[in-house]
């Protein structure tokens, strides 16, 4: 709708019961996406959640920013990314940018906005759409034109926003100089928080690359497995090509959850997994990432036991080379209602 004033209370209503629908459909597929690309990529979060605006909402904000057409409204669906390091949030960025349609003349960094001397509130806004290769999708095909923003910020972010907005604990105006400095020096301690915690996890990181140069694995098959063995377990394994670094650390933790649910819960158990048939087919291919190679293994095993036990929908596509190795295996025809039952759980592909 295009108006050279601001729509009234009784248009902005009728906008917005002919749009939340749609909307709000849109909110679970924007999140049900985000939540897949961060799981595949390995990346550490705490919530990804997503909103529509109330109507009485919509209605306080048109009166308070005289917007003069709903095009001026990004943010109707909100989409909020909470993740636990602050490096990890030009992580989650890429992704973002990839996946969707950006629009950065509208988007902001909000600590980009604070003065050298200023501290506060710090986050990532984007106003995305599905972009145009998402929109040719018949089943997506009705977002066109639907704007989006996503909020990119750390834990202790979401915690400084929701103590001085959602609370309404106002850290602005007219302030006691000693309340003032104290604001400062808190919202200062959570920056340096969140920079030492990133600081920190890069540093366990090397020192686990270093220990594992250092100390050879003890093949042990009785041993537990935890996510750090099976990746060492892996890199010990005779692969005729090297294994993919994984696009970051954390990414085995959900591969090693399927594991324990496909019932592989020791080293043995994971080297009957790796049997001498899947090692001879994986060989003729890259054997990729070791997300890749574990849950390769496990649909080589028993592709009807991981969809029913280990698969979580996590992704919504087979790779190329995934497919190569399973259609030797089970056949055409077997592989081809997999990919259905797969990307009928994940409308979104985001293959392995």
């Amino acid at each position: 709708m295009e108006s050279t004033k601001t729509p009234s209370t009784d248009e902005l209503a009728a906008w917005y019961r002919a749009a939340e629908p749609r909307f709000r459909a849109l909110a679970d597929n924007v999140a049900a996406t985000i939540n897949s690309l961060l799981k595949e990529q390995g990346v550490a979060y705490l919530t990804v959640s997503a909103r529509v605006k109330t109507l009485e909402s919509l209605l306080e904000k048109f009166s308070r920013k005289r917007y003069d057409s709903f095009e001026d409204l990004t943010d109707f669906l909100g989409v909020r990314v909470i993740v636990y390091l602050d490096s990890e949030i030009p992580v989650v960025c890429r992704l973002l940018e990839k996946a969707f349609h950006a629009h950065p003349e509208l988007g902001v960094d909000k600590s980009e906005e604070l003065a050298v001397d200023q501290i506060g509130y710090r986050s990532v806004h984007y106003i995305c759409d599905l972009g145009l290769k998402r929109l040719e999708l018949p089943e997506l095909a009705q977002y066109k034109g639907l704007k989006f923003e996503i909020q990119i910020r750390t834990v202790l972010q979401h915690a400084w926003a929701e103590i001085e907005h959602d609370r309404s604990y106002k850290f602005s105006g007219d302030l006691p100089q000693a309340i003032r400095r104290r604001l400062n020096l808190l919202a200062g301690t959570l920056e340096l928080v969140d920079r030492e915690f990133s600081t920190l996890a890069k540093d366990l990181d090397e020192h686990a690359k270093q220990k594992t140069t250092e100390e050879p694995l003890a093949i042990n098959d009785a041993e537990e497995l935890n996510p750090e063995i099976v990746g060492r377990f892996l890199e010990s394994m005779p692969f005729g090509k090297s294994i993919d670094p994984d696009k970051r650390g954390s990414s085995l933790v959900s591969a090693f959850d399927e594991l324990v649910n496909f019932g592989v819960s020791s080293v043995g158990d994971l080297r009957k997994l790796l049997s001498p048939e899947f090692l001879l087919n994986i060989n003729q291919t890259a054997p990729g990432t070791k997300v890749g190679i574990v849950r390769r293994a496990m649909m080589f095993n028993d592709i009807d036991k991981y969809l029913a036990m280990s698969y979580k929908r996590s992704f919504g596509g087979l790779s190329k080379a995934t497919q190569e190795i399973l259609r030797k295996k089970y056949g055409d025809e077997k592989i081809n209602d997999v990919l259905k039952v797969i990307r009928e759980s994940r409308k979104i592909n985001s293959e392995p």
